[in-house]
């Protein structure tokens, strides 16, 4: 198709522990089956979400974490409980 672009990425997880991490990433044109050009870029790729967020606390304040991971574990077992039991 003329004019269609169609990447072919490797995706790997980010490595555990590591917020960021560089890779390069190579585009290439062609035309009529000739390549034209290409570019090796290095972009930037990082975590985001509440992933990042919860980490960031659990490392800051881990006591904090751990009593609250406790509270929801109990929370979670009393309304399991409650279901069960009706």
């Amino acid at each position: 198709m003329h004019g269609c672009f169609t990447p072919t990425i490797a995706v790997g997880m980010v490595p555990t522990g590591q917020g960021q991490v560089s890779v390069q990433v190579s585009a290439y044109v062609f035309r009529e089956g000739d390549m034209l050009t290409a570019q090796t870029s290095p972009p930037v790729v990082s975590k985001a979400g509440p992933g990042v967020e919860i980490h960031r606390f659990a490392q800051v304040r881990a006591a904090t974490c751990g009593i609250t991971a406790i509270v929801i574990a109990v929370v979670a077992g009393r309304l399991a409980e409650g279901a069960v039991r009706r």
